[in-house]
């Protein structure tokens, strides 16, 4: 079906200005994709101001390499 409504029409005519069904539709796949970036981008960008402003939601950084350097001089 969707081969057949791409199909229809002149070929020689590539863009003639109208606007068809396969045209809608990617306008409306377009519109899905910028939809969901912009809004995960907002979601991003307001987690990254909590970790960096909020101290409730900061994340404490361990180096867990000393630990075991330390627990390794221990039963050396």
């Amino acid at each position: 079906m969707i081969l057949r409504i791409g199909e229809s029409g002149d070929p020689n005519d590539v863009n003639n200005g109208d606007f068809n069904v396969l045209d809608g539709f990617s306008m409306y796949l377009a519109g899905v994709v910028v939809f969901r970036f912009v809004f995960a981008l907002m979601y991003v960008l307001k987690w990254q101001c909590r970790y960096s402003y909020n101290a409730k939601y900061k994340v404490n950084e361990y180096n867990l390499e000393s630990k075991f350097k330390k627990l390794k001089k221990n039963k050396d």
